[in-house]
């Protein structure tokens, strides 16, 4: 069933419980395939929060939806994306680390990231150090926005953050290797 015809069951009826079950169902399918391209990585802002916020989002385009512009689920997964990218820039760029438990770091966890990003700073070249501290750390990925707010084109960023990803690669397999050989 579309969600256009799950919409309408529940409309005639708002009372009816399994089809508000249903659409409710449908509308988190879409958001999760929605969901699943971002790498939300906030501990204000949990998954959960991230799909009430595709029912909000839902009861706020059904008046504007117009089936002869296209179907419900595309228009869904489009004003949803939108929705989800517009909230992520209002959050803050940097936010505090937090284990997996959610918990503040212990001091020695801060320490070893102090070191491990001294130790990328010291294999990056200029450029790629300021790609790494502006961009990398703060979780954004996307070659077209940073092309956009650097004024560049995307194949430039996309090599920088390739050449990058080599380093810190390169940098990790020696670590490794000479940590696993202490062992």
């Amino acid at each position: 069933m579309k969600l256009v015809d799950l919409w309408n069951e529940y409309e005639k009826d708002p009372n009816d419980k399994e089809a508000e079950e249903v659409l409710c169902q449908r509308i988190q399918m879409f958001a999760k395939k929605v969901l699943g391209r971002f790498r939300v990585n906030n501990p204000t802002l949990s998954y959960e929060d991230l799909l009430q916020q595709a029912y909000i989002c839902f009861l706020e385009i059904m008046p504007k939806y117009d089936p002869e512009r296209g179907t419900l689920e595309g228009f869904f997964l489009l004003s949803f994306r939108k929705h989800i990218i517009g909230l992520l820039r209002k959050l803050p760029r940097s936010v505090p680390f937090r284990d997996r438990n959610g918990g503040l770091p212990s001091p020695l966890d801060i320490l070893i990231a102090q070191e491990f990003n001294k130790e990328v700073e010291n294999l990056l070249s200029e450029t790629e150090s300021y790609l790494y501290n502006s961009y990398l750390k703060e979780g954004i990925f996307s070659y077209k926005s940073i092309a956009t707010e650097e004024k560049t084109d995307e194949n430039s960023v996309r090599w920088l953050i390739d050449s990058i990803g080599n380093k810190i690669r390169q940098f990790l397999d020696r670590e490794y290797d000479f940590y696993k050989e202490r062992s």
